[in-house]
């Protein structure tokens, strides 16, 4: 994993910088989604299944923000999971865009 990808901007690495502020919104906003998605199911694949029943029992009774956050932080390293996600998913997003952009040549 290229963790160099972490430090630079999405729309640099897509080289799509100069779009219209709009679609830069419209795509970071998707973006956003599927990277969320991804940490998401990653932190289920790490927890435990007594973990995964508690967290789903925080969450069903409301839990705070901070409070979620803190069982997270508990159970699995959450800083390190979304570091590295943002950084594979990244990197995933601008090999297809390198693709992309070598079939239209």
């Amino acid at each position: 994993m290229n963790l160099l990808f972490f430090d630079r901007n999405i729309l640099e690495i897509l080289g799509l910088q100069n779009l219209e502020e709009e679609k830069k919104k419209e795509l970071l906003d998707k973006i956003n989604e599927v990277a969320g998605q991804r940490v998401i199911f990653r932190i289920m694949d790490e927890l435990s299944e007594i973990d995964k029943k508690a967290f789903d029992d925080l969450l069903a009774r409301g839990g705070k923000e901070e409070e979620i956050s803190q069982f997270l932080n508990s159970k699995i390293n959450l800083p390190a999971i979304l570091m590295e996600e943002t950084a594979q998913f990244k990197e995933m997003l601008a090999k297809d865009a390198a693709a992309l952009g070598e079939q239209n040549k």
